[in-house]
């Protein structure tokens, strides 16, 4: 009987622990990223970041790509 409550304790503690970072802004690279980075507008920018070198401050094609995805379903 005692473990059914478990999960329940579980999920409502992880809810806790996560809530304040509902109020969290842009951090640390955020702007470089995604707000001053032309190329996540840009309608090419998919293929830009996969074959060429740009932008050269950017950890991967992978973020960059999810990014420029973002970009258009909810911007």
């Amino acid at each position: 009987m005692a473990a059914q409550w478990q999960p329940a304790v579980l999920l409502i503690a992880t809810v806790i622990v996560y809530l304040p970072s509902l109020r969290a802004g842009f951090i640390m690279d955020d702007n470089a990223m995604l707000t001053d980075n032309p190329l996540i507008a840009a309608a090419d920018g998919i293929g830009r970041f996969w074959y060429t070198a740009q932008p050269a401050n950017f950890f991967g094609p992978v973020t960059a790509s999810t990014l420029w995805i973002e970009w258009r379903l909810w911007a």
